[in-house]
């Protein structure tokens, strides 16, 4: 008898707890690997989707030029792509000299 099976004859409880436990183990690693990976993919598509959508979007700079050019008298405080209903769109937040935020 080697090792292994003297050990399940002289302690049965423990041999089947012991690799109860190794089983529960690694079903919770699995599951665990299995979701890293899962989030993984779903990142690496959002990724690719974004930048497809930023491929087709005109450049940040073209848009900030025809708001400086529509509201010569204001700035701008803030540009952000956000996504809404599906699309990628230019959000800019601009204050005019009058105080008025547009």
């Amino acid at each position: 008898m080697n090792a292994l099976q003297n050990i399940k004859a002289q302690y049965p409880r423990a041999y089947r707890w012991a690799f109860g436990q190794l089983f529960r183990w690694l079903a919770v690693t699995f599951v665990i690997t299995s979701a890293a990976v899962q989030a993984s993919y779903e990142e690496h598509d959002h990724v690719r989707r974004l930048t497809q959508a930023v491929e087709t979007l005109p450049p940040l700079a073209t848009i900030i030029e025809i708001c400086r050019q529509r509201y010569q008298s204001g700035r701008i405080l803030e540009a952000e792509l956000e996504a809404e209903h599906g699309r990628y769109v230019y959000e800019l937040e601009a204050v005019l000299d009058s105080g008025q935020n547009d």
